[in-house]
């Protein structure tokens, strides 16, 4: 609001010698005025709603469970408060505090069209980091579902790509905030593009997890200003997403940094953990991945993780080199996960043609929807799915289903009954939806 009473100053007062400072335009505006800044509405928790909603035998039973939620949630928020105005310091160029999150998947087309609602549309994802301490703001966008999917991989190619970057510009340190997702931050993945990423630019990377519920950071922020700034828009294409979320913010001398992602920049960090060990910790114990609060990697041990399950917990120490071979992480060079424009499924695919063959979307832009691959079969997964999240320990055994049996309980076998129209799935196909 400062800037823009800068700019009102310019244009209507050129000749004028006082103008109030930022400090001064502080004061005023929070002392003479009757007014307040929008708090942004967050989600409510639903171990706090359960707690609160409990009996008084139920709150005594869970009270020790509700307890270490909140210290959780409450020294999460106490540790990325101090890492923050650390990394604010201007003599702090060294150290990078960061929060990264995934939007809600972004529309195309979009529109207010009642047609719109009834049928699938094409997604669009945008994954944001912020640079917390320098208040800059990175979006790395997909064209479309076939560039690259949201798992493991893809953050940590991402992250990767946003640490090289700071890296060239003094950074040596690195503390990144974000939520619980398994899938997506809290896996295997992505702690091995870390321990790759430490040890090939020789820095120190620090990975917190907000309590789930409590997970609101400064992506969420940006996410609300491209929410805004869509609204009113009517949307075609994945490019019009591009310039609506990198002129998302009226600031013109902090923009936000768009990538535009192509699969080049996507690798296969899944591959590299396979190399690496990252099941059993020193003492024997399995890695309790869907409990872990916090992971640490330095790049002058680069063969040792270490994490807490609580964050006020002594480190856990994992050595990541196994029995042979063990892999050079500084100069490991990771295979490209794709070589190939991913396929959206068929229903959808139909849906977007129909948008075009009835002119709900205009002719200028019909091209690019008939020109996308879709699946051979008809499924209901999603090519932009995260990964499955890490299982507790070991590996879930699958349960073979049950033959359906004759009164007399003798097994029956079942015909094979293959759907009409739709070609049998090959190893191929199937590899693009694993």
């Amino acid at each position: 609001m400062h800037a823009l009473y800068l700019d009102w100053m310019k244009e209507n007062h050129p000749n004028e010698q006082k103008i109030a400072s930022y400090r001064q335009y502080c004061d005023v505006f929070n002392s003479e005025y009757n007014i307040s800044f929008f708090v942004h509405k967050k989600d409510l928790c639903d171990e706090c709603v359960k707690y609160e909603n409990s009996s008084v035998e139920e709150k005594l039973r869970t009270q020790q469970e509700y307890d270490a939620h909140r210290k959780n949630k409450d020294l999460a928020q106490v540790m990325k408060e101090a890492d923050k105005a650390v990394a604010r310091k201007k003599t702090s160029t060294e150290l990078v505090v960061a929060c990264f999150d995934y939007e809600k998947s972004l529309i195309c087309p979009k529109s207010n069209a009642s047609i719109f609602y009834y049928r699938r549309k094409l997604g669009v994802s945008n994954f944001t980091i912020v640079d917390v301490g320098r208040n800059e703001d990175s979006c790395y966008v997909y064209y479309d579902e076939s560039i690259a999917r949201k798992g493991s991989n893809d953050v940590g190619s991402f992250l990767q790509h946003f640490i090289e970057r700071k890296v060239e510009a003094g950074a040596k340190e690195f503390r990144f905030y974000s939520d619980n997702c398994g899938g997506h931050n809290k896996n295997r993945g992505v702690v091995a593009s870390f321990l790759h990423a430490a040890a090939k630019n020789d820095v120190v990377i620090r990975h917190r997890f907000l309590e789930k519920g409590h997970t609101y950071n400064s992506a969420d922020n940006v996410h609300s200003l491209i929410e805004r700034k869509s609204k009113p828009l009517t949307i075609y294409t994945p490019d019009q997403w591009y310039d609506v979320i990198a002129n998302a913010k009226r600031s013109v001398s902090d923009p936000i940094k768009v990538f535009n992602v192509d699969q080049s920049m996507v690798f296969d960090w899944k591959d590299l953990s396979d190399k690496l060990n990252l099941v059993k910790d020193n003492n024997g114990n399995a890695v309790p991945w869907t409990k872990l609060r916090e992971t640490f990697v330095d790049g002058r041990s680069p063969h040792t993780l270490k994490y807490k399950i609580n964050l006020d917990d002594p480190e856990v120490t994992v050595s990541t080199r196994k029995v042979g071979r063990p892999v050079n992480l500084k100069d490991f060079e990771p295979k490209k996960v794709y070589d190939k424009p991913l396929s959206i499924t068929k229903l959808k695919y139909q849906d977007l043609v129909y948008y075009c063959d009835h002119n709900f979307i205009p002719p200028e832009h019909q091209a690019f929807y008939r020109s996308l691959a879709q699946a051979t079969e008809v499924t209901g997964k999603e090519v932009g799915e995260a990964d499955e999240p890490e299982p507790v320990a070991g590996r879930a055994r699958r349960l073979k289903p049950r033959r359906a049996t004759s009164s007399g309980g003798r097994k029956t076998k079942r015909p094979k009954r293959t759907p009409p129209n739709v070609e049998e799935e090959s190893d191929s196909d199937l590899s693009l939806f694993d």
